[in-house]
């Protein structure tokens, strides 16, 4: 399969995209930063918090591989607690996943939508159910 990785350069996206290279995968990382974990994955550096209006050929004016048969969801500013102090960080969270669903939409491509522990918050007290 041929499958672009949003968040490649975090742990989680490092991970799934090196074993899904060693099960013999093509894999196409985006991330904002360089990863620091390897240099195995090919990655585009670039910015998905902006609001784009093209998708023709990826997201904004970059250049996806063509033929893509999945695409994988991680790309978010992580830790919750600074996302409240932050909101600002929380809208480029959606506008982010935006630009994903819309990159998705145009070329009728699947998507796998990553959440995190993140969203089950602080719980100090076992779940009865």
């Amino acid at each position: 399969m041929r499958i672009l990785i949003t968040g490649s350069s975090g742990q989680i996206g490092t991970n799934l995209a090196l074993a899904l290279q060693r099960e013999g995968h093509y894999v196409f990382g985006v991330d904002i930063r360089a990863n620091t974990w390897t240099d195995e994955i090919e990655t585009l550096l670039q910015d998905l918090s902006v609001p784009y209006h093209n998708f023709e050929t990826g997201i904004g004016h970059a250049e996806y591989p063509a033929d893509l048969d999945v695409m994988v969801h991680f790309a978010a500013h992580a830790k919750v607690h600074e996302l409240v102090e932050q909101p600002d960080r929380a809208l480029e969270n959606i506008t982010m996943t935006f630009n994903v669903l819309e990159f998705c939409r145009h070329h009728n491509l699947p998507l796998i939508f990553s959440s995190s522990r993140e969203v089950y918050g602080d719980i100090h007290r076992y779940i009865t159910e």
